[in-house]
C-alpha cells in the first residue's frame, strides 16, 4: 500500500526500511500512520523552502543581543570534577574507565 503525502510517496516497506535502521520496532497497523507522518513531515518542509528571507541577515540576532547589553558568559577554562568523583556515581566500571553496554555487533 503506498500512502501519498504530498510531495513524496511512501510505502509500508520504505517505513519498515527507516524504522530498521533507527532501530524502531513498528507493528503491521503502525507503518501506514507513520508514513502519512513522514510525508506530512516532508511536505511541511517544503512549505519552509518557499519562505521568503533574502532580506533577513542570519546573524541579525547577535546585534540585537549587543543592543540589549546582553552577553554570554565569558569562555573561560572551568575546573573540572576529577575522575574518582565521576566514576563514584557509574553503576559499573572498569579500572578508572566507565564500563558501557557493546552496542557494536
Amino acid at each position: 500500500n503506498r500512502v501519498e503525502c504530498g510531495v513524496v510517496e511512501l510505502d509500508e516497506k520504505d517505513v519498515a526500511r527507516l524504522a530498521g535502521m533507527a532501530r524502531l520496532a513498528l507493528g503491521d497497523d503502525e507503518r501506514a500512520g507513520v508514513a502519512r507522518a513522514l510525508g506530512d513531515i516532508v511536505s511541511m518542509m517544503e512549505v519552509l523552502k518557499q519562505a521568503d528571507v533574502g532580506d533577513d541577515d542570519p546573524m541579525a540576532h547577535v546585534g540585537l543581543q549587543a543592543e540589549l547589553g546582553l552577553r554570554g558568559r565569558e569562555d573561560a577554562p572551568q575546573a573540572g570534577i576529577d575522575r574518582k568523583t565521576l566514576l563514584a556515581n557509574a553503576p559499573e566500571t572498569r579500572g578508572d574507565l566507565f564500563a558501557v553496554p557493546k552496542v557494536i555487533e
